[in-house]
């Protein structure tokens, strides 16, 4: 071993010493990084250090800031932040160089009240979720004030929130999900549709209302004022809508299209307490794609927002910016997924 470690620090013309602690856990980082990683490369390229899990022993692990808002007191009342956290660790597990420290901020805690001191000098990246429910107003500020304090690699996912120029970020298109939504249901034969939104004061919001009246318009359908009604995400707010759009036969529509998915379930609940058949008598259609969809009867359809796939490419989006595989920020936007189930069917004639 001493004789290979002599070769190595000939080949780098460097001391012996200087190999040893490159080597050395608890003495490489009396080291600069750049002869640290040249020792690194050629140690692995002669074998010894035996493989990706030997180097990273050797390295150490890097840190990695995970940044996580809830509106929950426990992340397993919430199916969005579930599925975040799937999404980080299934690319952590393949990167055995990193670790990752989370903080999760409480309900009365906003992103843009975030304590920037806790960013310390041994994290090399910086992940942000800037969505956990509809109710993060000020998360488009956390960028900017971000950009002014943290100059290492910082990316982050989220739909619609403001962009600085120097970081990154990995979305989808509400307005083109929306779009793929109410496409469904205009194909089963649906033309009365209703509409359950959100606050148009959030940009999210906004974006499905617009996808919701741009689809209707591009298939020259009116859209009727009366068919719409607003809801703050909730079921209690979904069963209400539901109520008010179909207590009269005369003017009820034939699908109801719910902006998220738990105004959906609401909706269906109420659908079956005033005696009327979903999807028979009236279709319901479901947005975000959350689990207990398929549970409820009958299933939901809706459309998917592609949390665990936006965390995973997020989190090795900011392995690569570590590593300078990627030299400049990059806007990536994945696609949402239509999920088929009982709740959409044909109008009846």
């Amino acid at each position: 071993m001493r004789k290979r470690l002599i070769d190595i620090a000939k080949q780098l013309n460097v001391s012996h010493t200087t190999v040893s602690r490159a080597l050395n856990p608890d003495k490489r980082h009396l080291i600069s990084e750049q002869v640290r990683n040249r020792i690194l490369d050629l140690a692995e390229e002669m074998n010894v250090i035996p493989n990706r899990a030997g180097r990273a022993f050797i390295s150490g692990p890097k840190t990695i800031g995970i940044i996580l808002p809830t509106v929950m007191n426990s992340v397993f009342f919430s199916d969005y932040l579930s599925k975040i956290i799937t999404g980080v660790f299934d690319t952590i597990k393949d990167n055995l160089t990193y670790k990752c420290n989370m903080v999760f901020l409480p309900k009365q805690d906003n992103l843009s009240e975030l304590d920037l001191r806790s960013l310390t000098n041994d994290l090399s990246g910086l992940f942000v979720s800037c969505y956990c429910s509809h109710f993060t107003w000020n998360a488009g500020y956390m960028p900017a004030k971000l950009s002014a304090v943290w100059k290492k690699p910082v990316v982050y996912i989220n739909p619609e929130i403001k962009r600085v120029k120097n970081h990154s970020y990995v979305t989808f298109s509400n307005f083109q999900a929306v779009k793929k939504a109410i496409l469904h249901v205009l194909r089963k034969g649906h033309r009365k549709i209703g509409f359950v939104y959100g606050d148009k004061d959030f940009e999210e919001s906004l974006a499905r209302y617009q996808g919701f009246v741009q689809t209707m318009k591009e298939h020259h359908l009116k859209v009727t004022e009366s068919l719409m009604k607003k809801g703050n995400y909730n079921g209690e707010d979904g069963y209400k809508a539901a109520v008010s759009l179909c207590e009269k036969k005369s003017t009820r529509p034939t699908a109801i299209f719910c902006a998220n998915d738990e105004m959906a379930i609401g909706a269906m609940r109420a659908l079956t307490k005033m005696g009327i058949a979903c999807p028979q008598e009236v279709s319901v259609m479901g947005f975000d794609g959350l689990a207990v969809g398929d549970y409820v009867t009958p299933k939901l359809s809706t459309v998917t927002q592609p949390f665990t796939e936006m965390a995973s490419a997020g989190m090795q989006l900011l392995i690569d910016l570590i590593e300078e595989k990627v030299n400049s920020p990059q806007v990536r936007t994945l696609d949402s997924q239509l999920i088929v189930r009982d709740s959409v069917t044909s109008p009846r004639t």
